[in-house]
C-alpha cells in the first residue's frame, strides 16, 4: 500500500516508520502491537490511515522491486523476496520520507 499511495499522508509516514522497525530493528508482529498500541488505537489518534490528503511525491518514485517481482517457487525464495521487497520500499522512498517526515 506504500507503493500505491493508498494511505493518508499521516498513515503513509507512520506505516513506513513501522516497516523500518520490522526490517532494521527485527520487530515481530507481537512487538509491533505492544509498542504501537497507543499510536494505532482508534481511540487515541485523531487521524485516519486512509482518509485525508495523500503524500505528494509517491507517484514519482521509481520502485526497484514490487509484489510482481516476488517469486513463489519455494518458501525460502518467497520469504527472501518479501524481505527484499520491503528493503527496496525503504530505500526507494528514503529521500521522500526525509523530506516529508516532519509534516505530521
Amino acid at each position: 500500500m506504500l507503493q500505491h499511495n493508498i494511505y493518508s499522508l499521516h498513515g503513509w509516514i507512520e506505516t513506513r516508520k513501522l516497516l523500518t522497525k520490522f526490517i532494521h530493528d527485527n520487530w515481530t508482529p507481537a512487538v509491533a502491537r505492544r509498542e504501537n498500541r497507543m499510536i494505532t488505537d482508534n481511540g487515541n489518534r485523531t487521524w485516519s490511515y486512509t482518509k485525508g490528503a495523500k503524500l505528494s511525491g509517491v507517484e514519482s518514485i521509481v520502485w526497484g522491486f514490487t509484489i510482481a517481482d516476488v517469486r513463489l517457487d519455494t518458501a525460502e525464495t518467497y520469504c527472501a523476496d518479501v524481505r527484499r521487497w520491503a528493503e527496496n520500499i525503504l530505500s526507494d522512498s528514503e529521500k521522500l520520507f526525509q523530506q516529508k517526515k516532519n509534516l505530521i
